[in-house]
This record gives C-alpha cells, sequence and structure tokens, in this order.
C-alpha cells in the first residue's frame, strides 16, 4: 500500500494533479470514515475537471449527479444511504451499481463513488481507490491510499514519481 499525507492546502493541488491522471471509462472508489473528506476531494476534483462551482452538489440523497459538461463527463455518486448492514441492502447497491455501470457505458464517463466499499460488486470495476482516513495532526486534512490490487486487470496504478514531485510528503509502506 502507498500511503499520501496531505495537509489541509494540498488538498486542491491534490484534486487538480488527480483530474489529469484519470480517463474516460476510470472508476474511482473513495472510502474512509463520516467526515475524513470524501465529498471535499469530489468537490475539488469536480472543479478540476471544469465544472462550475456553483454547479457542484453532495449526491448524499440524490444518490448520482451527472455532469456531462466536464472536460470527462463526471458521474458522481456517494452510496452512503445504500448502508449494507440493513437487511436487503446490499441487493438494492448492486442493482444501483449495475444502472450507474450502464450510465457510465452510455455517457463514457468517469465515475466518482464516495462510500464505494459498501457495494463489493462495484469495488470489483475500480481502476483507482482511494482510501481516506482521520489523521494524527489537526495539521493535515487527511491521508490518502492509491490501494493496489494485483487481481484486478483493470486496476491503473497513479504514477508514485508525480506525485513525490508534487506533495513531497508522499511515504511509502504501510501507515
Amino acid at each position: 500500500m502507498q500511503t499520501l499525507t496531505l495537509h489541509q492546502n494540498q488538498l486542491t493541488a491534490f484534486a487538480s494533479w488527480l483530474a489529469t491522471q484519470l480517463q474516460e471509462g476510470d472508476l474511482v472508489a473513495l472510502d474512509g470514515p463520516l467526515g475524513a473528506g470524501k465529498t471535499t476531494l469530489s468537490k475539488n476534483l469536480a472543479l478540476a475537471l471544469g465544472i462550475p462551482k456553483e454547479h457542484i452538489t453532495s449526491p448524499t440523497f440524490t444518490l448520482v449527479n451527472e455532469y456531462p459538461e466536464a472536460r470527462i463527463a463526471l458521474l458522481h455518486s456517494d452510496l452512503y444511504r445504500l448502508n449494507s448492514s440493513q437487511e436487503g441492502s446490499s441487493v438494492e447497491a448492486d442493482s444501483f451499481v449495475e444502472e450507474l455501470l450502464n450510465r457510465q457505458a452510455e455517457l463514457n464517463a468517469l465515475v466518482l463513488v464516495e462510500w464505494a466499499s459498501l457495494s463489493p460488486l462495484l469495488m470489483g470495476y475500480a481502476t483507482v481507490a482511494i482510501q481516506i482516513d482521520f489523521p494524527g495532526s489537526n495539521e493535515i486534512l487527511s491521508e490518502f491510499s492509491s490501494l493496489s490490487n494485483d487481481n484486478v486487470s483493470l486496476y491503473r496504478t497513479l504514477s508514485i514519481s508525480t506525485l513525490r514531485e508534487n506533495f513531497p510528503t508522499w511515504t511509502e509502506g504501510n501507515p
């Protein structure tokens, strides 16, 4: 696992860099505890893709927001309300994910999903996974991990050397 520790003033720069690495058809899986920064990262990424700030909203209650006007068409989703601990919600989440993947194919879109681990089906399609955790210091916003999964052939690892150049606090190894 590779861990990147970001200070709050680096979040916008990280999102801008990430936007240059993503492409049509990618599925970004975001996970982490409530309040860790998933939506903040998502909104900064949407801005970096050219979506006007006033158009960007959280999909917590709508489940998915579409931004076809972005540099890459973007589908931003949030599975939080499809809590897998409730009976039958795993089926509901998988059904929703199937619809989301169909819409991704129609638009040839980039998909960004918060709380992605609530759907094992979705995780099988992820090309980039980012785990956001609370840091040990108040000055650090979050820790971002680009997770490697050798069993998924479509998985694409982000460039470590580019990260090191842009974010000097990058560290390798287990946190």
